[in-house]
């Protein structure tokens, strides 16, 4: 019987051992797309960029995986005030809901689109003179979960 229980066990260890989405993902460098950063993304992305004058757009898409990176110049070195400007905007959208997680330098948000519940979140760099804001893309929609492996991808 003792022996039944310990198999039980490491199976029950096993099952919650299960590799995240992140761990397969790989190193990044959108160095040669004009931004200084380096970011874990799934195998197999494709790569698009924007350039708004005063602005650079990066697009990364894949498999559960769209997110968009912005870079500018910045205003202030104080990573702690863009963050709150963002939370403002962010809070300001009809649409938003609440705050789900809160970090000293991103949050991932919730928004209800007519009863419809989707997530998205904002993570800010200071990089030099450069403020770069890392968020979802702006046509998908994705479950909190993917959410959060995209987050923590940009972290």
């Amino acid at each position: 019987m003792k022996v039944n229980w310990i198999y039980f066990l490491g199976f029950l260890f096993l099952a919650s051992c299960k590799s995240s989405p992140i761990s397969q993902y790989e190193d990044l460098n959108l160095l040669g797309h004009g931004i200084p950063v380096t970011i874990k993304a799934p195998p197999g992305v494709e790569i698009g960029k924007d350039d708004y004058g005063v602005m650079l757009g990066v697009w990364v898409k894949g498999e559960n995986y769209d997110l968009q990176v912005y870079s500018s110049n910045t205003i202030t070195l104080d990573i702690e005030r863009i963050k709150q400007q963002k939370l403002r905007e962010v809070k300001s959208n009809r649409y938003f809901s609440k705050i789900i997680e809160e970090d000293k330098d991103g949050f991932l948000y919730e928004k209800d689109i007519d009863g419809e519940i989707r997530f998205d979140f904002m993570h800010i760099k200071v990089i030099g003179d450069k403020e770069i804001t890392f968020q979802k893309g702006l046509t998908s929609t994705f479950s909190e979960s993917e959410i959060r492996n995209m987050y923590a991808s940009v972290q």
